[in-house]
């Protein structure tokens, strides 16, 4: 399964879904070099719109399933 984690700080959760097995991609706002040892794919969310984050939520292609992470209360 691919999930595509959205939020200010998305380490742990990508690393976790990358130790459960699961193809992960990130859009977060730091893009640190350990979140990126775990994604398979990442972007930086650069304080983005919310028709923005939809257009780079298409670039990672076909999804299973979104996690939203902290930052993302709306």
């Amino acid at each position: 399964m691919k999930f595509l984690v959205i939020g200010n700080n998305t380490r742990s959760l990508v690393c976790s879904a990358k130790r459960a097995g699961y193809t992960v991609y990130s859009l977060d706002n730091f893009c640190d070099v350990d979140m990126r040892l775990c994604a398979d794919s990442a972007s930086p969310l650069e304080h983005a719109t919310d028709s923005m984050i939809c257009e780079l939520a298409r670039t990672f292609g076909e999804i299973d399933g979104v996690i939203l992470g902290t930052g993302l209360n709306d």
